[in-house]
């Protein structure tokens, strides 16, 4: 008589079982915590006040300092075009030449929204010009009364990106460290990453565009020019 082989199908059986409580717990391979992205805020000028809770485009904040404020590690930021100075938001005082973008460890602040988009992928950087000024009087010329340091990325030890803006009207004249970077300013920073930006028109005696000092950040399709240095390093100066 004729008696049918049960091994193979046995196996197939047990690998059906096996899969679907691997299924059940969760899947074959769960994606890593890294890859979550946690709260989205968003950032747009044209809000007429910083009240919203900045979880939407239509309550979104309109100082980056406010959002920056609420982030955490994880978060993401969106910025629509528009001129951001560092003395306005949360904890901010007006014309404080100390005022700076401060990079947080695990934020990522991306410009170049219009204020519609739903997914990053959708962003036009070079439509939405979104600007980091340090030109805290508006005069359009470097006065005594601009920000020393427009973005500032100090001790950042996990990964800290900003994507997608225009530095500009930083004037880093006074004395160490005031006297360095006028657009970007590291130290002792070793994941700070910066992509997609044009820093241009910041003043410095040391490193007017860029002042790298003891940090190693990492630099992705950024375009340094027209920056003035009144020593060393109109452009970018590593110590």
């Amino acid at each position: 008589m004729y008696q049918p082989q049960r091994g193979p199908y046995l196996v197939v059986l047990w690998i059906l079982l096996i899969l679907s409580l691997v299924v059940v717990q969760g899947g074959l391979a769960p994606r890593p915590a890294y890859a979550q992205v946690g709260t989205i805020y968003y950032v747009d000028k044209d809000r007429p006040d910083d009240s919203g809770d900045g979880l939407s485009w239509a309550t979104a904040k309109r100082n980056l300092q406010s959002a920056l404020a609420l982030a955490t590690a994880g978060a993401q930021i969106w910025v629509a075009d528009g001129t951001y100075y560092p003395d306005e938001g949360t904890g901010q005082t007006n014309n404080n030449r100390d005022a700076t973008f401060s990079l947080k460890d695990g934020v990522a602040i991306y410009g170049g929204f219009a204020g519609t988009e739903t997914l990053l992928t959708e962003r036009d950087v070079a439509a939405n010009v979104a600007i980091l000024s340090g030109d805290l009087d508006q005069s359009g010329t470097a006065t005594n009364n601009d920000a020393y340091h427009v973005v500032t990325s100090d001790g950042n030890a996990t990964t800290a990106l900003l994507d997608g803006f225009t530095i500009t009207g930083g004037n880093a004249n006074g004395s160490n460290p005031q006297d360095r970077g006028g657009g970007i300013y590291t130290f002792n920073s070793s994941q700070a990453q910066f992509a997609a930006l044009t820093i241009s028109g910041n003043d410095a005696i040391f490193g007017s565009g860029v002042f790298n000092d003891s940090s190693s950040p990492s630099y992705t399709n950024v375009t340094i020019s027209g920056n003035t240095a009144f020593d060393d390093g109109g452009g970018v100066y590593n110590d």
